[in-house]
């Protein structure tokens, strides 16, 4: 994705309400710096940041690092993730997003061999005194096109089977 989308993207409705933008992004795309606002609009009625918000913040990152990284030839999923809080936020929070290159290179070599396509990844929202509000925990899928559209088809054939069987008994 060209630098100029990351840009614009805090002008997602998602994001604007919720007061997230990037702060910066690197040229490798592989390291960025989200922001959130403390505003009233995205307080919760504890006086403190919406969790949901707070996860908004969090969500797309990983995924966009590592597709960007393998490009259109591959397939790339949130499959799962999990956030933790820590303490309540009442300021300003942001949270870095990082994967070093040589990490991206052997997801890469990974997806390529088709051998484990979950990738695991750790985050921390900090306030403006670098503490620790919250925690977020994503798994990654990626795979290669092709791998991926022969996996779809096995599931088919399998559904298939099982619906024939099963019509059969």
């Amino acid at each position: 994705m060209p630098r100029i989308f990351f840009k614009f993207i805090q002008f997602y409705l998602p994001f604007l309400g919720a007061g997230i933008y990037v702060k910066r992004v690197n040229r490798s795309k592989n390291d960025f710096l989200i922001g959130m606002k403390y505003r009233f609009y995205n307080k919760n009625a504890h006086g403190t940041h919406f969790g949901g918000s707070l996860y908004s913040m969090c969500d797309p990152w990983y995924m966009f690092i590592i597709g960007g990284y393998l490009g259109t030839d591959y397939v790339v999923w949130d499959k799962a993730a999990s956030i933790t809080f820590k303490r309540p936020g009442r300021a300003h929070v942001s949270a870095r997003f990082h994967i070093p290159l040589e990490e991206l290179a052997n997801i890469k070599r990974t997806v390529d061999q088709q051998v484990t396509t979950d990738f695991e990844f750790t985050t921390q929202v900090l306030d403006d005194n670098n503490a620790v509000i919250a925690e977020i925990h994503k798994t990654i899928y990626a795979n290669t096109k092709q791998a991926y559209k022969e996996r779809l088809a096995q599931r088919k054939q399998c559904a298939k089977q099982s619906s024939e069987e099963s019509i059969a008994s």
